[in-house]
């Protein structure tokens, strides 16, 4: 998704690197091993899952965090909060927050706290925990701060939007233990839910993702139809001008997932929402300027799935031998 035909597309796991690591070689990008630090904020902003962290595997950590719940539940635990917490924030955990910290606190220690994203998050929430907590330091780069901070507000606007109540998600400063510990005590406790059996498809972010959609959306307490998401966010429409576009399906060639799709011999441009990352590749490769992206989540599944069209028209035959060959826009 970050290029096509000389057009730039998406460029998050480049804003997203604190070492300048990844560069763009045209229609591909590359990460220098020589200049990566293992961060992994790029693969908590890739939309497709083209950049995946691989240590742990998405996979393994979701498993772990499924049987870490599992087992607290039937322990007789409820309101399970897990803390995701990194090397540079292991000593906050071990000397300042173990005593004093609520039992029903469950620290996940991970390689680096920029490589879990959203649908760690939301799996998390679905197989049952109450709450997601980030542990970041002081020397937490605050690009992946920037990063984390992006992600969450994407990640509470589609709760919001299913009706779950604030306060899912947080982001605390360890190295500040005072406020740190005032956050964690006044996390919210409610009452326990269905939790999600589902395993986690091995290096499929978007499976993930969707997994742990349905199974949230399917127990929300009041869901909207459509929730509108921030700029930046993987998940939206695109929105076409029927005035404008020709139907030249320069768009359709230019889709690097097949979230636009042509007519199959019909002059008509399709639409698979659940497809798409807006990473804008079709925005800059439309002629005439046609077409627009709006971020949001379209809450009904089988909406999300299935095609639709964004535009069509009747085909302008040949005056001799009766053969479609045209639109009347094209021709226009």
């Amino acid at each position: 998704a970050h290029g096509r035909s000389r057009k730039r597309g998406c460029t998050r796991c480049i804003d997203a690197c604190p070492a300048e690591a990844i560069v763009s070689l045209g229609e591909k990008v590359q990460v220098n091993p020589y200049l990566c630090q293992g961060g992994g904020t790029c693969a908590t902003s890739c939309p497709s899952g083209a950049m995946t962290y691989a240590y742990p595997a998405p996979g393994d950590l979701l498993y772990a965090v499924q049987r870490l719940l599992r087992d607290y539940r039937d322990a007789g635990g409820t309101s399970p909060t897990l803390l995701f917490h990194d090397e540079a924030s292991a000593a906050a955990v071990a000397d300042d927050f173990t005593a004093v910290m609520p039992e029903r606190v469950l620290p996940v220690a991970i390689e680096e706290i920029g490589s879990v994203g959203m649908d760690t998050w939301l799996a998390s929430l679905a197989y049952g925990a109450e709450t997601v907590v980030l542990l970041t330091c002081d020397a937490t780069p605050p690009q992946v701060i920037e990063t984390l901070q992006e992600q969450l507000a994407i990640a509470q606007a589609i709760l919001a939007g299913m009706g779950y109540p604030e306060g899912r998600l947080h982001l605390v400063n360890g190295d500040q233990p005072a406020s740190a510990l005032q956050a964690l005590a006044a996390l919210p406790s409610g009452q326990s839910r269905q939790s999600a059996t589902f395993a986690a498809p091995p290096a499929d972010k978007r499976g993930t993702l969707r997994l742990a959609l349905d199974h949230l959306q399917s127990h929300a307490p009041a869901p909207k139809r459509v929730t509108p998401l921030p700029a930046g966010a993987p998940f939206g429409e695109v929105r076409v001008d029927a005035g404008a576009c020709t139907l030249c399906m320069s768009c359709v060639s230019a889709c690097p997932t097949h979230a636009l799709q042509d007519g199959r011999g019909l002059p008509q441009l399709n639409f698979r929402e659940w497809n798409c990352v807006q990473c804008g590749l079709c925005e800059r490769t439309c002629p005439e300027d046609a077409i627009t992206l709006a971020p949001r989540l379209l809450q009904d599944a089988e909406a999300r799935e299935r095609p639709r069209i964004l535009h069509e028209e009747q085909p302008v035959c040949c005056i001799a031998c009766g053969k479609p060959f045209a639109t009347r826009a094209m021709l226009d």
